[in-house]
């Protein structure tokens, strides 16, 4: 059994020439005894996360994928559930400039070098250092399958985020988030929301306590 407030897995590891995949049959999490209500437990059965990946001359895509079977928490069960999405056009050459910084950094974190917050912290500047760079090739990222089974019904949806760019690096972010595009379409049983809401309401109770928010 899963120690208080800590998760529990068991599987196995598939990678084929850039594609990877992890198959837990049952991942757990105990509810934390607070002293004075224990918020739900969660569990869930029948988990696959895999991504697959192409890189070329100038440019990274990926597929990425998350299924599972039957979601518990506490006394609400959902699922199953996918999701599917895909990223396309990434600039290759500043996400190996990315990988090897972020290398670099975590060397220098695991030797004592820095703290573990100080390469957090420098891995992010990098990153944000490479926004521009990362998107001069166009990327978009496509949600290709959302689905999720609830207890009143099926939710399902699609959609894109892109940057449209004229084929250079955005200088700035204001050019950035002009450059931003997108779709969503979700469908959802109009019950959904407020049964979600119902499933929390344990955890909420308790967390509105400890804010001194209650009645």
């Amino acid at each position: 059994a899963a120690e208080p407030g800590t998760a529990s897995g068991s599987g196995t590891d598939e990678s084929v020439a850039g594609t990877s995949q992890q198959n837990r049959p049952e991942i757990a999490a105990d509810p934390v005894e607070d002293g004075t209500q224990a918020p739900f437990a969660v569990l869930l059965q029948g988990l696959t996360v895999g991504q697959s990946s192409r890189v070329g001359a100038d440019r990274y895509s990926g597929d990425f994928w998350a299924e599972v079977q039957r979601i518990e928490l506490g006394p609400a069960v959902y699922g199953p559930g996918e999701l599917r999405f895909a990223l396309t056009d990434v600039d290759a050459d500043a996400l190996r400039k990315l990988r090897r910084t972020s290398q670099r950094i975590e060397a220098q974190a695991a030797s004592g070098e820095i703290s573990a917050e100080t390469a957090s912290a420098a891995v992010a500047g990098e990153m944000m250092e490479l926004v521009p760079e990362l998107l001069s090739q166009s990327p978009r990222l496509a949600l290709e399958s959302l689905a999720l089974g609830l207890p009143s019904g099926n939710l399902r949806g699609s959609g894109a985020v892109w940057f449209a760019g004229e084929g250079s690096a955005p200088a700035h972010l204001f050019e950035v988030l002009a450059g931003l595009g997108g779709e969503l379409d979700i469908e959802a049983p109009a019950l959904s929301v407020d049964t979600f809401l119902a499933s929390l309401a344990p955890q909420v109770e308790v967390a509105d306590s400890e804010a001194g928010l209650g009645d």
